[in-house]
């Protein structure tokens, strides 16, 4: 896996380059990443896709139904799709900015030739030929009878004025955040804009905003991994009309949570000696770091900022483990 630069958090096209061997399968590119909504150079990783003749899939799962209509409305958009030779096929998902229900999403080719090969069909069996145009095989229609009744509904007008209320609020949000001193992290091409701060707690900011009826998504952060933590803001049309109260919101909750002491996160690892337990002591001392937690099979009681700074100050390896543990402990 490639590392990305540490102010943009765009993939580093060179290293890339040095990676991609004979061993080399797919190169991928997002447009934009989930987290901070940076566009990788795709121009870039089409060229060496190119040059080396390898498949090059662009993710445009959430940027596939708004970054077209943004540079439709002026903005500088990169190029992400099949006008760069180099780009094989790209996947955009309906139910993100298409508007759409959940369950129908969608993979483009460069030519049918490449689709050839998503295309299953076995006749060695008694049976009737068996033919499964996608991964998955029986599945309702009724996800792509919405879909197409809300891309007909809308059509291109509609999806440029929804596109022109998600820059209208995404303006006003970075203005605003710019204001209240907070940081953007990353390059925010897309509608998504994530921000972090290094005078308050990002996590017991988002806990403040909850009290304020905002459900906003953090992003810890790893320390390990030497991301910070954020907050993530997914922009939709609607925010254009919200983003005054958000941002005033905002402002009262960042003054609130300045007064606050730290949570002891630290004294809780030092506490647990959660750094130096093997996999067996954590799955008999699960239930113990539960009710430390808060967080039982009928409720999670303890305060998401907690659990949030926890898990930026763990090694992934350990918080993707204890997570499958109490996962497994909560549904079973």
């Amino acid at each position: 896996m490639a590392p990305v630069d540490p102010n943009e958090y765009k993939v580093d096209v060179d290293k890339v380059n040095e990676l991609t061997s004979e061993k080399t399968v797919m190169i991928v590119g997002s447009a934009p990443n989930y987290p901070y909504g940076s566009i990788d150079d795709i121009e870039g990783l089409s060229e060496i896709a190119s040059d080396k003749g390898k498949w090059l899939h662009v993710d445009a799962c959430i940027g596939g139904f708004v970054l077209p209509f943004f540079k439709m409305l002026g903005e500088d958009i990169p190029k992400f799709d099949f006008e760069l030779d180099g780009v094989t096929s790209l996947s955009a998902d309906l139910h993100k900015y298409g508007y759409v229900s959940k369950g129908a999403s969608i993979i483009l080719y460069k030519s049918k030739e490449y689709r050839l090969h998503q295309i299953y069909v076995n006749a060695s069996w008694p049976g009737y030929p068996l033919v499964n145009t996608t991964l998955l095989s029986s599945r309702s229609a009724g996800p792509l009878a919405a879909s197409w009744a809300v891309l007909n509904y809308l059509g291109m007008d509609g999806y440029l004025a929804l596109a022109k209320k998600i820059l209208s609020a995404k303006r006003k949000i970075l203005n605003g955040l710019e204001k209240l001193e907070f940081k953007i992290v990353g390059k925010p091409e897309s509608s998504i804009v994530a921000f972090t701060s290094d005078d308050v707690e990002i996590s017991l900011l988002s806990d403040e905003m909850k009290k304020r009826g905002w459900y906003i998504q953090v992003q810890p952060g790893s320390k390990y991994l030497g991301f910070p933590a954020s907050i993530h803001l997914t922009i939709s049309p609607i925010h254009d009309e919200l983003s005054e109260k958000f941002l005033k919101d905002l402002e009262e909750a960042r003054d609130e949570v300045s007064k606050k002491p730290r949570p002891p996160v630290e004294d809780f690892i030092r506490q647990t000696g959660i750094l130096e337990k093997s996999i067996e002591e954590l799955k008999r001392e699960l239930p113990i770091l539960m009710q430390m937690l808060g967080i039982s099979t009928e409720i999670i009681s303890g305060e998401m900022s907690f659990i949030n700074m926890l898990i930026r100050e763990l090694p992934p390896e350990i918080v993707e483990y204890v997570f499958k543990l109490i996962i497994n402990e909560l549904f079973s």
